[in-house]
């Protein structure tokens, strides 16, 4: 090969050097300095070299990741919480409880998810209870009350991220319905009024769906009393709850 082959065989090396360099310019080689070549090498050459191009350009705006994503949208994610209660209400009058009412109902929780683990939730729950009479009767009662609040969410250390101790601080506006007057029972807990609700619980995210299940007890304790009449309460519920 002579000193003009070589030069010529150089010369595509270094031509295939900078086809591999992201930085090359993407205007095509003139080809001028390779005598030795015939037409068809030099285009077959710069087919080569357009079908190994490499894009240019500089990235103005980057789109978010996946997992940033599915991050936000953890933040920002509402839920849904349906499920059974049992309530049982002690009125204290006159220094002792007396005429306790008791029974169960149901819950319906809306849920606003600010963080992972913070929530606010707000709903309706209806109970139907049942207090004995002055005249020993047994009297059937419905509460009904609209629990808002805060809850936190929080991971127990070296447990799954998919389990969570529930902690609810809210209050509980309610309002008990039922047959006769106040005067009718010795420590009534007929009409309206609200209570400070402290919950404490456990719950259990289902793998791989938007689906989760919880337990709780829901303690109660009257913010005023009512003619004399104050009470705290008893709650325990379970539910099944989707996010969405």
């Amino acid at each position: 090969m002579g000193i003009q082959g070589l030069a010529g065989v150089s010369a595509a090396l270094l031509l295939l050097l900078a086809g591999a360099s992201p930085a090359r310019a993407q205007a095509s080689p003139p080809l001028t300095q390779q005598p030795a070549w015939t037409e068809q090498d030099k285009a077959e050459f710069l087919r080569y070299l357009n079908s190994t191009a490499m894009p240019t350009g500089s990235v103005s705006k980057t789109a978010a990741s996946p997992a940033t994503e599915a991050e936000w949208s953890d933040r920002a994610a509402r839920s849904v919480e349906l499920g059974p209660t049992s309530l049982l209400l002690f009125p204290y009058s006159g220094n002792h409880y007396s005429g306790a009412a008791d029974g169960g109902g149901g819950r319906l929780l809306l849920e606003q998810h600010f963080r992972p683990w913070l929530r606010a939730y707000a709903g309706l729950e209806v109970d139907q209870l049942k207090q004995k009479e002055l005249g020993g009767q047994t009297a059937d009662l419905t509460r009904w009350a609209a629990p808002v609040g805060l809850e936190f969410a929080l991971v127990p250390l070296a447990t799954p991220q998919t389990r969570y101790v529930l902690m609810r601080l809210g209050v509980a506006p309610s309002e008990v319905v039922g047959p006769g007057g106040r005067s009718s029972y010795a420590a009534p807990v007929l009409g309206g009024s609200a209570a400070w609700d402290l919950g404490l619980g456990y719950e259990w995210q289902i793998s791989d769906s938007r689906w989760r299940v919880n337990a709780a007890l829901d303690g109660l304790r009257s913010i005023a009393n009512r003619g004399g009449v104050s009470y705290y309460g008893l709650g325990a519920h379970v539910a099944a709850v989707y996010t969405f």
